[in-house]
């Protein structure tokens, strides 16, 4: 019996060959060819539809269901991070590579790869996705606060306080002990007292209330040396001690004065007391000559 030349494609090598590069020919081929073994055959033929399983499948990953995050509110410091599982049905590994991350403002908090990050005194919202955004997690409410600055807002309450209560009161006992408050704050507090403005009015107030009462002193005063010195100069004209008392005067003024009067720091003219009152000069109501 004469033995057939074998064709091309039934030759051993190009059958490995297609199995390699092009696997579904070179699968046929390999069955065809009687000079392969079966045990052989049933093998490569199993390891062929275990991969191409295997691709189809993992190409193909279930699809997601559900997205969960575990809380409904955080509150945290400023420039803090956080590890926030993220849960998925159905259960997937590697979620941070299934899902979206997002957050409401990222000025205040960022969500990326399952980390929280803090960034700003605020309160954002965070939440998930699928790839295509089909599917949303719950949403998470995130507030930043700064934990030194509300340290520092907690001491400058106490002078915000006194300082509200200037209205109420009314006293000017009041303005002082807000403003000896707000002056014992220290310097990177005072800033935090928002309501200043109203210390700061209470004081140019209080301010103008002296300066019109002391003028009022001032008034009366003048008019209590102006009567006096109407009757008290008349007693001494009838008297000889006129012509031979002496008193002060400065160079200006309408007072006459006793040589150590304060007024005149040392400087007086002496004069009789009768040309003082010539002149038209009136008793001094500090030294009282």
């Amino acid at each position: 019996m004469i033995e057939m030349p074998q064709k091309w494609y039934q030759k051993s090598w190009v059958i490995i060959v297609l199995l390699v590069v092009f696997f579904p020919v070179g699968l046929a081929l390999m069955w065809k060819n009687h000079s392969w073994k079966k045990s052989i055959k049933i093998v490569i033929t199993t390891v062929f539809f275990g991969v191409a399983i295997y691709f189809f499948v993992g190409s193909h990953p279930p699809s997601i269901e559900s997205i969960k995050l575990p809380y409904q509110t955080i509150e945290m410091d400023v420039n803090k991070t956080k590890s926030i599982s993220v849960s998925l049905t159905p259960q997937l590994s590697d979620t941070s590579s299934k899902v979206n991350f997002y957050s409401s403002d990222e000025s205040i908090v960022r969500f990326d790869d399952n980390i929280l990050t803090s960034i700003s005194e605020g309160t954002a919202q965070i939440y998930a996705t699928s790839k295509d955004q089909s599917i949303r997690s719950n949403k998470v409410k995130v507030t930043v606060v700064d934990q030194d600055l509300e340290a520092k807002r907690e001491k400058a309450k106490p002078v915000i306080d006194k300082i509200t209560a200037i209205h109420t009161s009314g006293k000017t006992d009041s303005v002082s002990k807000a403003k000896k408050a707000y002056d014992a704050l220290s310097s990177d507090v005072k800033p935090l007292v928002t309501n200043i403005g109203i210390l700061i009015a209470a004081q140019q107030k209080v301010a103008v209330q002296t300066k019109e009462s002391t003028q009022e002193v001032i008034a009366k005063s003048s008019k209590d040396n102006s009567q006096e010195a109407t009757t008290k100069p008349s007693a001494s004209v009838s008297t000889e001690d006129t012509k031979s008392q002496i008193v002060y005067i400065g160079k200006t003024g309408t007072k006459y004065h006793k040589k150590t009067c304060p007024t005149l720091k040392g400087k007086g003219t002496a004069i009789s007391l009768s040309k003082a009152l010539a002149k038209g000069r009136t008793p001094c109501s500090i030294c009282n000559p």
